[in-house]
């Protein structure tokens, strides 16, 4: 049987926040650094509503400044090896469904053929329904999850899929037996453990 494997956008395929701290720096006339981000709730980072936040995101991922964003370095490298040796590959992400089309071309611009599928669980989406990435992997047989938040890793404790944190951030700075922990990708290319 095919092993799947999850793999979030933001943080883990993409260098996002430091893309997005410098948008928001130059839109907003602000001073915001990476040291701020020590979660993923964005109104608790620079301020006003959650639903101001959400905006702002939209504004940010519809915005020139997409193009901006770099991928990791050696993702592509470790996914296409996966992809070589049978494993399905699919993107889930926690992106609204109105960034799909955004988030698809980045995907292909830097990661082309690589993933057999692309979901948006659409959390803090403007419209259609949220789904929980726990949900979406249970139902896509998925293996493990590559994810940098680990407030959405703490669903999977427990389950038969392994939970990888990905990353060195300080919203995701935390000492937790039940995950996998990589901090870039050279490292988690060649755990394996991961598929054991």
């Amino acid at each position: 049987m095919k092993e799947t494997i999850a793999v979030d956008a933001d943080d883990v395929l993409f260098q996002t926040i430091p893309a997005l701290i410098d948008w928001h720096n130059v839109m907003y006339d602000t001073n915001l650094t990476m040291d701020q981000f020590t979660r993923y709730h964005f109104w608790e980072v620079w301020g006003g509503t959650r639903q101001q936040a959400i905006d702002k995101w939209l504004e940010f991922v519809n915005s020139a400044w997409q193009k901006r964003v770099k991928p990791m370095p050696e993702a592509y490298e470790v996914l296409r090896r996966w992809q070589t040796e049978g494993k399905t590959l699919i993107l889930v992400t926690s992106r609204q469904i109105e960034a799909l089309a955004v988030t698809e071309a980045l995907v292909e611009l830097h990661y082309p053929s690589i993933f057999t599928d692309k979901i948006c669980t659409n959390n803090y989406g403007v419209t259609g329904v949220s789904v929980k990435k726990i949900d979406v992997c249970q139902k896509l047989g998925a293996h493990m999850i590559i994810e940098d938040n680990p407030e959405y890793l703490d669903d999977f404790v427990g389950s038969k899929i392994k939970p990888v944190l990905f990353g060195r951030y300080p919203w995701n700075d935390c000492n937790r037996d039940e995950f996998f922990f990589h901090a870039n990708w050279y490292t988690l290319g060649q755990d394996k453990r991961l598929f054991d």
